[in-house]
């Protein structure tokens, strides 16, 4: 579920998501270790809330997360109606705890680059690449929101993992000052970064989204404006994986009919099978 609203008199802004069965869901789905459902799941996180800011449901935007760890790459997609999906490279990464005896994101990650893509209807995608900063995916994302779309943001992400590997809560927060914000107000709200960063506890402790930001937004003027559901959902279909068939070349399709009499493309984001019949492989090869 996301949440949006506003603090200090409309002074700024913020998009709040409770993303704890989707990334149980997610986890599920591609047996993520604990480590990768924790990077995996603040990806989610950040991609939901920042899907949660385009204007339509048809609008759509990827982040790729391509770090040198072992993780290898991450890939979220998040529509406009706020259904999301993802995937890693290595969903079976386990390291040691780092040094604050937390599950080590950064190392599994490493450094790279963030990649987001925005179609929001225009001839051509927008798209903005910037370093990770930490790999930890927080300021990752912040980092992004200020470089490649000059808007300071906080962005915190956090995912706790129960002790059958499970989700114990999901979360995340980005907080955004409107333009004409003062700076007592931005001073207040980095004092209260680590408050902000309790969100995922609070939730795990049984609080409601409501009442973990009344908690945490005392005295500052919360105003909650509006609650979305979000889903973890794959959107793969049999046309679709039709049109990759069709971006193939002749002779690809040609050895499929004669050697495997039939082509299956798997989905890499669920799982799901595909099966294509040698007329139908004909078919393609003829248009």
């Amino acid at each position: 579920m996301i949440y949006t609203g506003m603090l200090f008199e409309n002074m700024v802004s913020f998009y709040a998501v409770n993303s704890t069965d989707m990334v149980e869901e997610a986890r599920k789905d591609h047996d993520f270790s604990p480590v990768v459902s924790a990077a995996v799941g603040r990806t989610i996180s950040a991609i939901t809330m920042m899907g949660a800011m385009l204007k339509e449901k048809n609008h759509r935007m990827s982040v790729t997360i391509k770090g040198d760890g072992p993780i290898g790459s991450i890939v979220a997609v998040c529509k406009g109606d706020l259904e999301v999906k993802a995937l890693c490279g290595n969903p079976h990464v386990d390291l040691p705890l780092n040094d604050k005896g937390k599950l080590d994101v950064g190392g599994a990650v490493g450094k790279g680059t963030l990649t987001v893509v925005k179609d929001i209807g225009m001839k051509e995608p927008y798209t903005g690449t910037v370093e990770l900063v930490s790999g930890e995916i927080g300021d990752d994302f912040a980092s992004y929101m200020l470089v490649s779309e000059q808007s300071p943001s906080l962005c915190y992400v956090g995912v706790l993992v129960d002790v059958d590997y499970s989700i114990k809560a999901s979360s995340g927060i980005i907080i955004k000052p409107l333009p004409g914000c003062n700076e007592h107000v931005i001073t207040i709200l980095e004092y209260h970064a680590k408050e902000i960063a309790t969100l995922t506890r609070k939730l795990a402790e049984g609080m409601t989204m409501e009442e973990a930001l009344e908690n945490i937004f005392q005295d500052m003027d919360l105003v909650i404006s509006d609650k979305r559901k979000s889903v973890y959902k794959c959107d793969c279909s049999r046309d679709r994986m039709e049109e990759v068939l069709y971006s193939l070349s002749k002779t690809d399709i040609e050895e499929m009919i004669k050697e495997d009499h039939g082509a299956q493309i798997v989905c890499s984001f669920c799982h799901e099978k595909y099966n294509f019949n040698e007329e139908e492989l004909g078919k393609i090869l003829n248009d």
